[in-house]
């Protein structure tokens, strides 16, 4: 069996305004979203990822496109059927939005009130979502004596209140310092891997993406201008969007000295190239340069590197200039392609500098 797609977007689009003078918030976006994956949606302020996962809990009507969750398509229903379609939408937002009249467990009892759930097991499941997220010692506190990681902490469990099948998340680490959103992400990802929820993130940091989510979509002015696994855009962006959010991660970008230099051979039989290796999982941790100048006589030149670790799996590039004599260095790139190494060749001596 395949894995089942939870969600999907077809052709989803939105304006705000009149058609002739108003702002384009989605244009024909599609998506597609797998059961139990954490899916992150990324794009600068006004690029329309709010407004996108408003749809998808149909806070916002879309005017053209579809939307399926499962099987139901959300977009052809209203009332009754909507509400209880959207039950099974949890959704947690950037300001926590918790009722400060109300204790933290009268907070995240409240969707239990709303959908007439029994005192009693609403009392049962509030303990539980509390030791979940890790506060139930603040169950009797209010919102104002809370810090704001324990404040979207009970955000999350108001969120899990009725079972849902999917999680979104507005910028829920936005209002957050660093260390606190740490911990946040990470109480996600045990939250998706003990219930296997699905979880949409929406955000413009490149750093959430990198720490916790399967697959990313970039929206850029309405449109998803690119999208795949994680590691699939890092290692390979193919769009200016992309490579903008990653630059403020890890640097991919060669330094002008690098990309100045000249090569320079000194011999008939000699060959020089300038390459930039990407080492994704176990290949990162292998030692290609060594190796390279053990088995093929190859002088190889450390001009640049990072590594990094992208959920956990680490991913890693590293320039060098190589040289060699008697096509020694063709066996050497072919020796790291049959390791799973990506080589991009950025100049060699052929080539004007």
């Amino acid at each position: 069996m395949g894995v089942k797609r939870l969600i999907r977007i077809e052709n989803l689009s939105k304006t705000f305004g009149n058609r002739d003078n108003g702002v384009v918030a989605l244009d024909n976006v599609s998506l597609t979203i797998e059961k139990g994956q954490i899916f992150g949606i990324i794009g600068l302020s006004g690029a329309g990822k709010s407004t996108l996962i408003r749809c998808i809990n149909m806070l916002e009507k879309p005017d053209q496109g579809r939307i399926f969750i499962g099987s139901k398509e959300i977009t052809a229903l209203s009332g009754k059927q909507l509400r209880r379609e959207r039950s099974k939408i949890g959704m947690i937002f950037q300001h926590f939005n918790l009722l400060s009249s109300r204790t933290v467990a009268d907070n995240v009892a409240f969707p239990l009130e709303i959908a007439g759930v029994p005192r009693t097991e609403a009392k049962k499941r509030v303990a539980e979502l509390l030791r979940l997220v890790g506060i139930e010692d603040k169950a009797n506190a209010y919102p104002s004596q809370l810090s704001g990681g324990q404040k979207q902490r009970v955000g999350i469990a108001r969120a899990l209140a009725n079972n849902p099948e999917v999680l979104l998340c507005d910028e829920a680490t936005s209002a957050l310092d660093p260390q606190t959103t740490k911990t946040i992400l990470a109480l996600l990802q045990d939250i998706n891997r003990r219930l296997g929820l699905t979880i949409v993130l929406i955000t413009h940091e490149m750093n959430v993406v990198k720490e916790i989510c399967d697959s990313v979509a970039i929206i850029d002015n309405g449109r998803i201008v690119e999208k795949g696994t994680v590691l699939e855009v890092f290692a390979h962006p193919q769009t200016e969007a992309a490579r903008r959010f990653i630059k403020g991660v890890i640097q991919i970008d060669l330094p002008e000295e690098i990309k100045n230099r000249s090569l320079i051979t000194f011999e008939p039989s000699e060959k020089v190239m300038l390459v930039r290796l990407s080492f994704i999982g176990e290949s990162a941790g292998e030692p290609v340069v060594s190796a390279l100048v053990r088995k093929f006589d190859v002088d190889a030149n450390i001009l640049a590197g990072n590594i990094d670790h992208i959920k956990e799996v680490p991913f890693g590039t590293l320039v060098l200039e190589l040289r060699a004599k008697n096509g020694g260095l063709d066996a050497a790139l072919t020796y790291l392609r049959e390791r799973g190494i990506e080589i991009e060749v950025l100049k060699d001596e052929s080539t004007p500098a």
